[in-house]
This record gives C-alpha cells, structure tokens and sequence, in this order.
C-alpha cells in the first residue's frame, strides 16, 4: 500500500516519556502511515524502552523504523527522518508528547477531502500530568482558529497573515507534503529551528486547510529551551531576527515577513525575560529594533492589535500580558 503519511519522532535523553509516546502513536497507527524512530545517539535507555514497546505490536514492524546517528542535535535528527521518509506527507512528534485520539483518522479524512493540501495545520492541548494513560489538559493551544480549506488567493493570504501574527511555529503541529522540503532543511546546529523554518513552508505552500481539533498532547516540560534559556538560544533568535528582515528588505512575502521579524522580536524579549530579567530584555529589545529600519505604515497595517502594541512599546506589551496572566 503506498505510504501517505511519514511520522518522525526524533529521540534524545526521554527514557521517562518514551513509552507513553510510541504508545500513543502505535495504538492507532492505520496501514497507510509509517513512524520514523531516529536515535540521536541518545546516552540513556530511551532506545531500549523502545524497542521493547514496539515488541508489543508485531504486526506494525514493517510500519515502523529506527535510525541510528551519532548526537546531531534535534534540526539533523528530523532532516534524516525527511530524507528517509517515504510518505506523500511528512509530520513530527517529540518524543515527550503524545498524539490524541484521531490523529491518524482526521488527518487521514482531510487529506482524502484535500488531495491537494501542502500543509494540514491543528490545535494541541496542553499537558502536565498524564493518568492512566490519558493526559489531564491544561490548555488548548490555538494554532489555527477554526476549520477551512481556503480555495482562493485572497482568503490564503488572511490565512497566512493570522498564522504568521499567531507565531505558533511548532513543526509537530502540521503535516506537510514532502516536496515542501526540496531544497529546505531545518537549520543545523541552531535552537528555535521551528521559527526559522515552518514559515518558508508557509509561503511555499499553495493549498493550507485548518482543523481546530487538537491532535497532539503538548507535555510541558521544565528542562525545555525556554525555562532555562542560554545566551545561545538568544543568539539564535537574533539569526532568525536577521532572516526576517531580509526577507522583508527584499519585498518578497506580500508583507509576511514584516510580522515574522515582529514576532521573533517579541519571542526574543520573552525569552530575554528569563535570562537577564525585565530591565535587560527590554533594552536589548531596544537596542535590536534601532538596529533595523523601522516599519513603513503599510507593513504595520499587517500586525495583529497585540502585535502593533507590541512594536510601538514592548513595555506596554509586556504590562498588559502580566495583567490578563495575573486575571486567569
């Protein structure tokens, strides 16, 4: 049968959360799908916890592969799972998460309704505490804000700007047709490769249909980037800053990367936030956006009112998050 959809799970150092995710995954695997398992020379048990799941399900060995690297870093991991992949779409799951219930079928229902979809993009819950193998939500993260299949230019572009303000890059979040990959990889050796690459596919993609039920369990996890952030990590976000506003000094985009250089500006001051505190991270924010020409009038006409709010005075942006945060 041909393989419609490739799922790359990258595994590094998640011998605590390997299980529940193979087994999320392997429990409703259809015969059309296959799993790509890529060990990054992870140190620990990761592997053999894996390997022992997959003893559960013998049926699905033929469905499901391990490759092998030494330690690369997540972007290399998930590029050998593209290149290894032999599916008409691609999508990717961290190895700490868990897909939902109906991943396999909704997803499947939409690419038969949408034979000629690039991107399937769809919302997420939020997660903690997992109990009997079914997480207890904290939240839906809003990807996308409700069910379409655009079929003209003008509504694709709407599309595209309510994404691109949304700034929701999360690769595991969408499933893409694989040719969106000819000729782009995730970058090598950089953190935050999600927002420095989701939006590229964004703008190759002809056709982009939305579904508003969340499909993948989002563990939040306290060794993640953004809880213990690295100079690197804002050196990184610096690049993608720089990358924005190129795209956006060379006209290309239709606007797009006007509120891409935005809200990786505003990514960089939150993520500042928890490396040098309120002061540093908004004269560091200061200092970036002198860096830079400012916005013409036409190209703030783009921004989501957060995201306006949000150039004009990051302070301000910063004292009314903190005020609906401390509302609940």
């Amino acid at each position: 049968m041909k393989t419609t959809l490739s799922l790359i799970i990258p595994v590094y150092k998640v011998e605590a959360y390997i299980e529940a995710c193979l087994c999320s995954v392997l429990q409703q695997l259809p015969d059309w799908a296959e799993v790509i398992i890529v060990d990054d020379g992870s140190p620990d048990d990761s592997i053999g916890i894996a390997e022992e799941v997959l003893c559960r399900y013998p049926q699905l060995k033929p469905q499901v592969s391990i490759l092998r690297q030494p330690n690369q870093g997540l972007s290399e991991a998930r590029n050998s799972g593209i290149a290894h992949a032999e599916g008409q779409h691609v999508g990717f799951l961290d190895s700490d998460d868990v897909l939902l219930e109906g991943y396999f079928s909704i997803l499947g229902r939409l690419l038969a309704d949408n034979p000629r979809a690039d991107i399937v993009a769809f919302n997420a819950q939020r997660f903690s505490v997992m109990n009997n193998g079914k997480i207890q939500p904290d939240c839906t993260l809003a990807v996308v804000p409700g069910n379409a299949a655009p079929q003209d230019r003008d509504t694709h572009m709407a599309l595209l700007a309510d994404s691109f303000n949304r700034s929701l890059w999360f690769a595991w979040a969408r499933i893409y047709r694989k040719t969106l990959f000819d000729e782009l990889r995730f970058p090598q050796g950089r953190n935050f490769e999600d927002i420095q690459l989701i939006p590229q596919l964004y703008l190759k993609a002809e056709r982009i249909v939305m579904c508003d039920t969340p499909l993948v369990g989002y563990r939040a996890n306290p060794n993640g980037i953004t809880r213990a952030p690295k100079r690197r990590d804002l050196d990184d976000l610096d690049y993608a800053i720089d990358g924005a506003d190129s795209g956006r000094r060379q006209g290309t985009g239709n606007g797009l990367y006007s509120i891409l250089y935005v809200t990786t500006l505003k990514a960089r001051l939150l993520v500042g936030l928890d490396f040098f505190g309120l002061r540093d991270a908004l004269r560091e924010t200061g200092e970036l956006k002198r860096r830079y020409s400012g916005l013409r009038a036409e190209e703030r006409k783009l921004l989501s009112r957060k995201n306006r709010l949000f150039y004009r005075s990051p302070l301000a942006y910063y004292l009314m998050a903190r005020l609906y945060s401390l509302r609940g």
